[in-house]
Formats: structure tokens, C-alpha cells, sequence
């Protein structure tokens, strides 16, 4: 497996991993990368544009740093809605139920319609779980 630093400053980086399956941490915002190539033209524009972390092996993208609900909140009111992408379509919510609580949920909900289940929906995305592991890999 190779693992390459596409490139970073300090403010944003972009990981690009020689595998097809994308480990999930707790709460993730995954992308196809076709959409970010469509709507925006690159992978590594767009992390540069909006000073976004992600990882991608080229037919995904997975930002990082969703540790906090109101990162998450502002990348999709700040970054994914303005620009046009649309949820099930060009992204997924993955999200881990144990790690955060109902009313960080509730405060989602007011921001994107969601469902714990809309990457079920998503024909470019399988999810794999096991136990309170997930992953993602992409569909052809």
C-alpha cells in the first residue's frame, strides 16, 4: 500500500492512499470523487480552495477533522451546499451512533436531510461494517 502527502501547508493536506478500501473514523463526510471533478474540477482544488484535510484514492474523498458537530455543520453550510453538491448524490454522512448524542443528530438534521441509512442509496458507495468499524469503498 502506498500512501503519498498529495500535498499540504499547514492549512489544508491531501492524502492520496494506493488502496480501495477507506477506513471511517467516528463521523466522515465521503465524496465521490467524480462530483469534486465535475463541480469543481480537481480533488486537490477543492481541498485547497475551502483549507479542507481528506484522504482519497482517487474514486473517493474523505474529509477529515469532523471531530466536533459544528465542523461538520460548517463544511456543509459553508463548502458542500453553496457549491451544489448534493447529499446521496456526491456525498454521505458516515456516522458512528455511539460517538455523539442524539441532540448532535437533531442539530444535523436542521442543516442536511439525513438518515443513518442514505448511503445505502448512494449506487457509487458500498459500506462495509464490522462491529463498530465501518468502511467505504467505492462502487463502479
Amino acid at each position: 500500500m502506498t500512501s503519498v502527502i498529495v500535498h499540504s501547508d499547514g492549512y489544508y493536506s491531501i492524502e492520496y492512499v494506493d488502496r480501495k478500501v477507506l477506513y471511517v473514523f467516528a463521523v466522515a463526510i465521503v465524496i465521490n470523487a467524480a462530483s469534486v471533478n465535475r463541480i469543481l474540477g480537481s480533488i486537490e482544488g477543492f481541498v485547497k480552495l475551502y483549507r479542507l484535510y481528506g484522504q482519497t484514492n482517487g474514486e473517493l474523498l474523505i474529509l477529515r477533522g469532523h471531530d466536533t458537530i459544528e465542523f461538520l455543520i460548517a463544511t456543509l453550510d459553508d463548502v458542500l451546499n453553496p457549491e451544489g453538491f448534493q447529499n446521496v448524490l456526491d456525498y454521505v454522512i458516515l456516522w458512528k451512533k455511539s460517538n455523539y448524542s442524539t441532540w448532535d443528530f437533531m442539530r444535523l438534521m436542521e442543516h442536511v436531510s439525513f438518515d443513518w441509512n442514505d448511503y445505502e442509496s448512494a449506487d457509487w458507495l458500498k459500506v462495509i461494517k464490522v462491529e463498530s468499524e465501518m468502511y467505504a469503498i467505492a462502487r463502479k
